[in-house]
């Protein structure tokens, strides 16, 4: 589990699953051929073999009124109750 502190704020990744390949459907042009030169990427974005890595994750952080839940896609607000305060979420 991914842990940052960030002033009075811990934020967690909660990660659900990580893959690698099979990344054509949403990244057409990144072949391996396309993503080896780019070392940078590995480990965390891209495996030994130029296969991307793919996360699909929730970052939470922690408040002194409770707890905000997000997940990192676009478009997606929601109202959530936590600890008795309503948060828009997404």
């Amino acid at each position: 589990m991914d842990q940052w502190q960030v002033g009075g704020v811990r934020i967690t990744r909660i990660v659900e699953m990580e893959v690698s390949g099979g990344t054509r459907f949403i990244l057409p042009d990144a072949t391996r051929d396309a993503c080896l030169p780019m070392g940078w990427q590995a480990p965390h974005f891209m495996d030994g073999e130029g296969n991307l890595v793919m996360s699909f994750h929730a970052l939470t952080d922690m408040l002194v009124i409770g707890t905000h839940f997000a997940t990192p896609t676009a478009g997606h607000v929601r109202r959530l109750e936590v600890g008795g305060y309503w948060l828009d979420v997404g």
